[in-house]
C-alpha cells in the first residue's frame, strides 16, 4: 500500500540510511536510472544482428544441462511412496537440479494442501518438508517474506 503522504516515509528511510532526504532521493534516482527496464533490454537485444538462436534450440540446450524442477515433480518425489514417487525420484536422480527461487514455498504449499485433504499424514508431510530443506538445490529465496512464509510452513508441520 502506498502511503498517502510519502514524504514522512522517505524522511524516515533517509534518516535510517544516515542521509539527508536530498542525498537519499538522489541515490535512489541514480540507482533507478542505472538499470535498464525490461522494455529497454529487449529492444536493445532485438536491434542487434549476427546471431540466431531459436526457442526450441535454447530449450534443448537448457534441458541437456539440467532439469528445471517444478513443485509438482518435487512434491511427488518427496512425498509419494508409490510408482509416481519412484518415477519422479528416478528422473531427478539423472539430472542436475535447478529450480525457481520460490520452489520451497510452492512445495510446502502442495504438501499442506495434501495434508488438509488427508492424502498425506502429518508424519509423511513433515519428513517430505525436512527432505526438501536438505536438498542441495540453489537458488533458495533470500526474501524476508519468503523466509517468514517458510517459517510458518515449518510451524504448521511442527518442524
Amino acid at each position: 500500500m502506498f502511503p498517502t503522504r510519502p514524504t514522512p516515509v522517505l524522511r524516515r528511510r533517509a534518516a535510517e540510511a544516515r542521509q539527508s532526504l536530498q542525498e537519499y532521493l538522489r541515490a535512489k534516482l541514480i540507482e533507478e536510472a542505472s538499470r535498464p527496464t525490461v522494455d529497454e533490454v529487449l529492444a536493445r537485444a532485438g536491434a542487434r544482428a549476427g546471431g540466431s538462436l531459436s526457442f526450441k534450440a535454447a530449450t534443448r540446450a537448457v534441458r541437456a544441462d539440467r532439469a528445471v524442477v517444478d513443485a509438482s515433480v518435487l512434491a511427488t518425489a518427496l512425498a509419494d511412496d508409490g510408482t509416481d514417487g519412484d518415477t519422479a525420484r528416478g528422473y531427478l536422480l539423472t539430472q542436475e537440479l535447478a529450480a525457481p527461487e520460490l520452489i520451497d514455498l510452492e512445495v510446502a504449499s502442495v504438501l499442506r494442501r495434501q495434508l488438509s485433504v488427508a492424502r498425506l499424514d502429518l508424519r509423511r508431510a513433515q519428513l517430505a518438508l525436512a527432505d526438501l530443506f536438505d536438498l542441495p538445490m540453489p537458488p533458495r529465496s533470500a526474501s524476508p517474506a519468503a523466509g517468514a512464509l517458510l517459517g510458518a510452513a515449518r510451524q504448521s508441520f511442527r518442524l
